[in-house]
């Protein structure tokens, strides 16, 4: 877990910048598939403590460059991430017991200027703030991504082609940042 010199035995693993962010999108790995935004939180002091995951949840926080996102990144991550279609596909392709911790999930790269990437926000946030309209959330949430998917259907045709080279062995192995640079904006 600490690498080839992992130094003193008090060492604490699985840190780094990433423990740091102000804002993550968290999900279960395990049971039922269920996402949301976790920000920092008021104690009952009044000092304002980021929040430590368990086991149970896995936590997104910073894109393929290691930008950190911001506050609306996440609930439009949120949004996809709550859509009926993306639960079916997450419960279709795993077992309950053990959901992946990269979600094979199309995620186009957020644009704060497109209004449907908004409307994910919006809804998002609705959903976050009164849980009663969850469901209304998670469907309108769906139409908007199947829209915004629909407008990626050429990427997808290149990331297709793109799999197809490495399948057939026309490409070396490549990791996930070289196939980012190869399909732009189609993995988040």
């Amino acid at each position: 877990i600490r690498g080839p010199n992992p130094g003193a035995f008090y060492g604490l693993a699985r840190t780094g910048p990433y423990s740091f962010a102000s804002t993550y999108v968290a999900f279960r790995k395990d049971t039922k598939w269920c996402a949301t935004v976790v920000g920092m939180q008021t104690v009952p002091w009044g000092d304002d403590k980021r929040l430590v995951f368990q086991s149970h949840a896995v936590s997104m926080c910073e894109r393929l460059d290691g930008a950190f996102i911001n506050t609306n990144e996440a609930h439009y991550i949120c949004a996809i991430f709550n859509t009926p279609i993306v639960e079916r596909f997450i419960a279709g392709t795993s077992d309950n017991r053990s959901f992946k911790v990269r979600p094979p999930v199309v995620v186009p790269r957020y644009d704060p200027d497109d209004r449907r990437h908004m409307r994910l926000v919006a809804l998002s946030k609705m959903a976050h703030r009164s849980p009663e309209r969850r469901d209304e959330a998670r469907l309108e949430s769906e139409a908007a991504y199947l829209a915004i998917c629909g407008d990626e259907a050429i990427d997808a045709r290149v990331a297709a082609t793109h799999l197809r080279e490495i399948e057939e062995g026309k490409v070396r192995l490549v990791s996930g940042d070289l196939l980012e640079q190869r399909i732009g904006s189609l993995i988040y």
